[in-house]
């Protein structure tokens, strides 16, 4: 076990437990999603997530309560950014990024790269499946 390695304490633990029972709620996951972009105002956020501007209000001050959003004052409203760039790692690890955003998949190993088998025996081509998605088929061929 090195240095870096180590379990967390309990209340480490009973710490993240929390913020994943808060994120449990889909309209909370929701607000922390769009929090994690830039500001926003409570109508801007209930226009958004599909919500009362009230219900929205509340799932604001349940997270602000937990430390994971802030608010400021800006004319005759408030806005809400979240406060915890760690939260938005993890929102943003465990929801998919759209298609256009997500990056090339890195496709087939280059040939100076080394996997144990002979390039010359064993390949990668690229087939349809029947719905139209492309996938990688692996051949193999005589030398």
């Amino acid at each position: 076990m090195t240095t870096d390695d180590h379990d967390p304490d309990a209340a480490t633990l009973a710490q993240a437990a929390a913020v994943f029972r808060l994120l449990s709620s889909p309209v909370r996951l929701h607000l922390a999603w769009l929090l994690s972009t830039r500001e926003h105002s409570v109508t801007e956020l209930a226009e958004r997530v599909g919500a009362s501007l009230p219900t929205v209000s509340r799932h604001l001050a349940t997270m602000q309560r937990a430390g994971q959003v802030r608010s400021r004052p800006r004319d005759r409203h408030r806005l809400y950014t979240a406060a915890d760039p760690g939260l938005l790692a993890v929102v943003r690890h465990v929801i998919p990024h759209p298609p256009h955003h997500r990056p090339p998949h890195p496709g087939p190993p280059a040939a100076t790269e080394t996997d144990g088998r002979d390039r010359t025996e064993v390949g990668t081509e690229t087939e349809t499946d029947g719905r139209g998605t492309e996938v990688a088929a692996e051949r193999t061929g005589d030398g």
